[in-house]
């Protein structure tokens, strides 16, 4: 089955990459940067992304087969193209890519309406990030009836990559009136909805609602909180999804996706709740006793799990998640464990388990160091099975500079340079650690460096007005300090050291 559309909604936990801060050494107050591990969930499925490794290398066998027989589609060169990629062979993907082009125009130069050769060109140049024509090319009114449903579900794919999802549900309604039962596109309909609405939240809505949120007593959030899920969900309206499942029952997709969509929704919102939580940590009670939904989003989600296919791992992560919001961290470990072992070569599933953890151990528990050591252990793990990307590495890094063994801190620095030249976030990490071992004026070369390529980082500022501190120049200090205050105004480090440093002049 096709591709509908794949949304990668990333609920990004910030796992701070802090050293502990020791209030008699403001040194330590550095900023590292901060890393962000999250959970990813495709709220809609896709078979080739759903292959396990082992599965992944034979379908690249029989289809390399098959291609140097010249016995392969359009469509199915491009299934190998995206399989290439996923196994990282770029020189290959390279040669498939030539002869998918050579065949598009082949077919096209005979029949220029040709429905695969269409359906692979209009992949092939979203492939490349060139949505150039696809609009006027997969519009044109000669295609639309039922023969072409699924360039039309490419048409839908175009208008979203646009956020343009009044046109997307136009496309949609158009679709339904000569197929009216067809599960896959009422499923679109209702994920078209869902974007759309997510994302608001996430720009501007949550946000918003948050700010009203803290103004109310603290007994009372919770249930404002509950009443926004709900109003959402109506917003949404998954009644085309709830069609599609009672016409494909035994499709995992379809009730995985509403139990998915629904939980971020949830998962959102006590995000917002603990944002508004007082120092004294009284975390918003989420229970399937206290939130009546929650059953509800229990049972889509434990339904799609018994049907799910060999490689996803979707499902998984969105029990993980909900099991977050509940607080059962032990349950929601084993369900990102899971995940780790049936797709050992994502990156996700590794993410997944570290942001439990870190939410855990420094977000309940205020534990960040055994936080940092507990997620080394997951990172000790993939480094046997896949490639570490930079966030992984600085994570390394984190026992080395709880014993303030600097000096080998930055001898690791330099060797992951080679690896990740001229990265901002790595030498934002290297700043800090200098203004933790007291080089003032290395640290001043890397930051002043910084500051004209990532001028809106609160970090970079924050560490200039730290470092003009520790060097008794406080007016620069100033400077610099209400800069990062123009960035981020409530963030309580700049503030505390704003106060110092007007008070030391």
């Amino acid at each position: 089955m096709r591709t509908i559309m794949q949304l990668f909604c990333i609920i990004a936990i910030s796992v701070a990459v802090l050293a502990n801060v020791e209030e008699e050494s403001l040194r330590e107050t550095a900023r590292l940067g901060s890393a962000e591990y999250n959970i990813s969930i495709r709220f809609l499925q896709d078979d080739i992304w759903e292959l396990t490794p082992g599965e992944r290398g034979k379908k690249i066998a029989n289809l390399s087969k098959d291609l140097e027989k010249g016995a392969l589609s359009p469509l199915h060169l491009f299934e190998l193209l995206r399989l290439l990629n996923m196994e990282g062979k770029p020189e290959d993907e390279k040669k498939v890519i030539g002869a998918l082009s050579a065949l598009i125009e082949s077919i096209r130069t005979k029949d220029s309406q040709n429905h695969e050769a269409l359906l692979a060109y209009a992949k092939l140049k979203q492939w490349h990030g060139d949505n150039s024509g696809l609009l006027t090319l997969l519009s044109d009114s000669t295609l639309h009836d039922e023969t072409y449903i699924s360039l039309l579900l490419e048409l839908v794919h175009v208008h979203m990559g646009n956020a343009d999802y009044k046109n997307a549900e136009d496309v949609v309604d158009h679709i339904l009136r000569f197929d009216s039962l067809n599960a896959e596109v009422l499923a679109t309909k209702t994920l078209i909805r869902a974007t759309s609405k997510l994302l608001k939240l996430l720009d501007e809505e949550l946000a918003e609602f948050s700010n009203r949120v803290a103004q109310a007593p603290s007994e009372h959030r919770l249930g404002l909180a509950i009443a926004n899920i709900n109003m959402v969900f109506e917003s949404i309206n998954f009644a085309p999804a709830q069609q599609a499942i009672e016409l494909k029952p035994d499709d995992f997709r379809y009730t995985f996706m509403i139990g998915a969509v629904q939980e971020f929704i949830v998962y959102l919102h006590y995000l917002m709740l603990l944002g508004t939580c007082e120092p004294d940590n009284h975390f918003p009670d989420f229970t399937q006793e206290t939130v009546d939904f929650l059953f509800e989003i229990k049972s889509y989600l434990e339904s799609a799990l018994k049907n799910k296919p060999n490689g996803d791992i979707d499902a998984y992560m969105a029990m993980a998640m909900y099991h977050l919001v509940l607080k059962d961290f032990e349950k929601a470990k084993e369900f990102a464990t899971q995940a780790i072992e049936i797709r050992p070569d994502l990156d996700q599933s590794y993410d997944a388990l570290i942001t439990i953890i870190n939410f855990q151990r420094m977000v309940i528990d205020d534990d960040s160091e055994a936080g940092f050591l507990e997620s080394i252990e997951v990172l000790e793990k993939k480094k046997k099975r896949k490639t570490l990307n930079l966030v992984d590495h600085l994570m390394f890094l984190h026992p080395l500079i709880f014993d303030g063994k600097y000096e080998e801190v930055l001898t690791r620095i330099d060797a992951i340079k080679k690896d990740f030249p001229g990265n901002n976030q790595l030498l934002l990490f290297e700043s800090g650690v200098y203004l933790r071992m007291d080089a003032l004026d290395k640290s001043l070369d890397v930051l002043v460096t910084l500051q004209h390529l990532d001028p809106n980082n609160v970090d970079i500022w924050y560490n200039l007005g730290l470092c003009f501190y520790l060097k008794s120049d406080f007016d620069k200090a100033l400077v610099h300090l209400n800069h990062a205050l123009l960035i981020a105004p409530s963030d309580e480090d700049v503030l505390m050291l704003l106060d110092k440093a007007k008070s030391s002049r």
